[in-house]
């Protein structure tokens, strides 16, 4: 199993009101899990009471420069 978030101000603002999103992330976090959570989406993160660990990656910048940098860190792990 894994999560992965994309980015949307929209779409997080719906997932930010629904009272599952933080049960689930939590969840996922606390069973080791691998979260990737792109831009706006890492949001959810600090929402559902959970911080970054080796098995989650919050990746604020999507950027093609910044995307070199967070695949590494990923790999390293």
């Amino acid at each position: 199993d894994a999560l992965v978030v994309i980015g949307g101000d929209r779409s997080i603002a719906k997932l930010k009101n629904n009272l599952n999103t933080g049960r689930i992330i939590r969840n996922m976090v606390d069973g080791y899990k691998p979260v990737v959570l792109f831009g706006a989406a890492s949001e959810l993160l600090a929402q559902a009471g959970r911080e970054p660990a080796p098995h989650v990656l919050a990746i604020a910048n999507t950027s093609a420069e910044s995307s070199d940098v967070w695949t590494a860190e990923a790999l390293d792990h």
